[in-house]
């Protein structure tokens, strides 16, 4: 079998891992790296051949002499125009970028089936955890009626460290110095990162597209040290959670902070560490738990899909798509809240039970909130199974 002729788009932390892996057996019998396209050609690379590298997209892209490219750039920008232009040219794709496979998600599955090429991106979702491979196996014999899970390794950290005792910027500070973090972490905080790996899982199990204005997406805030000796008193755990499910034929996504069990499924995962818990007709409830990101872990993720590709038992994700739109009314469904308020009086329409300033709601619509919003210090739903 001839060796996987590779160029590698992108030398940072992922694309070194990569390039890391394939120089070790077997890996290094099996491919070749033609080429690593980077932004900054001069910079210092270590003892990686200098011939290698190239700020150039032409020479990514010299005929006949490239079969697979490895995308590790992340952004869209050129990430969306090298893999667009790698699928014309019938050149096999393995990508980590989970805005562009977001962005562009049926457009590059579509095109990658016309051409009869791979477009493989498990590395994108959870990366230590094979959940792409898996889903499509899975929607093969089975009907997933719902997906939720913690998709987010850094605000898990953070979160673990705030149920320890820290507090929550020193949490964060901490997350940023062991690499969890990003210099600006809005897209962490603020469920963005979550959301487009939901999404993604989203689009292959029920096969359809979800306008974005229709899903719900809210924000991690500082959380103060009385509201953690609160969720401690009761033996509940914050955590950032992802949620998508089939219901009458709609789709509906969350990704919001929630309240928890300590010894619930998503109170037990800590750290770094993500969950992904998948509802079908035929097999029940399936789980998987791992790290969600890490260079070797991302690397090992890419590597896998190199691997299937040289194998030729990659997998297809379906690029059918349901004609008609799905109605996601996720502010219309009712859920209990965990309120940290100003004034507890203000809230005695839709109390449940009060404890100082803090308030569990009766079953509410999300936008009861929204007429409250300046007296809330802090709020989060709170999870269908927690015994109230």
């Amino acid at each position: 079998m001839k060796r996987l002729r590779v160029a590698l788009l992108g030398f940072g932390v992922v694309g070194s891992g990569v390039y890391d892996m394939l120089q070790k057996p077997p890996y290094d019998t099996l491919v070749s790296i033609e080429c690593i396209f980077v932004r900054h050609l001069f910079k210092d690379r270590g003892n990686v051949p200098r011939h290698l590298f190239t700020d150039r997209v032409d020479d990514v892209f010299k005929s006949n002499t490239i079969d697979v490219i490895i995308e590790a750039m992340g952004g869209l920008d050129p990430a969306k125009a090298m893999i667009t232009r790698a699928i014309h040219d019938r050149i096999h794709v393995i990508t980590a970028n989970k805005e562009v496979v977001d962005h562009d998600f049926h457009a590059f599955v579509s095109h990658a089936k016309k051409q009869g090429v791979a477009f493989l991106f498990e590395a994108s979702v959870v990366a230590g955890v094979p959940v792409i491979s898996s889903l499509v196996e899975l929607i093969d014999s089975d009907r997933i009626t719902r997906i939720e899970g913690i998709l987010n390794g850094a605000t898990n950290d953070v979160l673990t460290h705030v149920h320890a005792g820290l507090t929550f910027s020193e949490a964060v500070q901490k997350a940023r110095n062991q690499g969890f973090l990003e210099a600006d972490p809005r897209d962490d905080f603020e469920g963005v990162d979550a959301l487009r790996k939901i999404m993604i899982m989203a689009r292959i199990a029920f096969g359809t597209e979800i306008d974005r204005k229709d899903v719900c997406r809210i924000g991690l805030k500082e959380i103060t040290p009385s509201m953690t000796l609160f969720l401690k008193s009761r033996d509940w755990r914050l955590k950032q959670v992802a949620q998508a499910g089939s219901e009458n034929g709609n789709t509906v996504i969350s990704v919001e902070p929630m309240i928890v069990e300590d010894r619930s499924l998503q109170g037990s995962v800590e750290h770094e560490n993500n969950v992904i818990l998948f509802e079908t007709e035929q097999r029940g409830r399936l789980v998987m738990i791992g790290k969600g990101a890490g260079k070797k872990t991302t690397a090992a993720a890419m590597v896998h899909d190199l691997m299937l590709i040289h194998r030729n038992r990659y997998y297809v994700v379906a690029d059918g798509v349901e004609d008609r739109p799905s109605d996601n009314r996720t502010s219309l469904r009712t859920a209990s809240y965990l309120l940290e308020v100003k004034d507890a009086d203000a809230f005695s329409s839709i109390t449940r039970t009060r404890h100082g300033h803090f308030i569990i709601t009766r079953p509410i619509q999300r936008t009861v909130l929204e007429a409250h919003g300046k007296e809330i210090v802090f709020y989060a739903r709170i999870h269908e199974q927690v015994r109230l």
